[in-house]
């Protein structure tokens, strides 16, 4: 089973797939397949989701240029700074100058979110890109939400 939702200033994108349908927002256009159909994928744990592989959470310790921990109110900070060039690090308009790794763990070391910024520039003004992943409720998911059915036009 697979839900996401993200937005940019450029694009807003949600998928839902639970095996056997996938819905699938993206610009203001729905899709929707079923198992069976050409196109329709199954995500497993062996075919994962792009968007769920090992890639959601960046580790290249060969690309790391500068590293450091410390402890701030709740627990431990580790920040990776990165070579952007690379690790590929792409945004939407301008150019790439800078990306970075940010790692929140509690007191009792477990991960409480993590944050990936792109510094870039954009016609000559900078612009700072910052990606959110929390982590709630691990290992007791109880409902998986349908990210899509709020655009399906009754």
């Amino acid at each position: 089973m697979y839900s996401y939702y993200g937005k940019s200033a450029n694009s807003e994108y949600a998928q839902y797939n639970n095996g056997l349908e996938s819905f699938t927002y993206e610009n203001s256009k729905v899709s929707h397949m079923s198992k069976g159909d050409a196109d329709f994928v199954r995500y497993t744990r062996k075919l994962p989701h792009p968007q769920a592989d090992a890639g959601l959470l960046i580790y290249s310790p060969e690309n790391i240029t500068e590293a450091k921990e410390e402890t701030v109110d709740g627990g431990i900070k580790v920040t990776h700074v990165y070579d952007a060039e690379k690790i590929g690090a792409q945004v939407e308009e301008g150019s790439v100058k800078g990306f970075r790794a940010e790692y929140m763990f509690d007191n009792d070391g477990k991960l409480k979110y993590f944050d990936e910024i792109t510094d870039a520039e954009n016609n000559g003004s900078a612009v700072t890109y910052d990606y959110r992943v929390e982590i709630t409720q691990q290992n007791s998911v109880d409902t998986v939400e349908n990210t899509v059915k709020r655009f399906i036009e009754e």
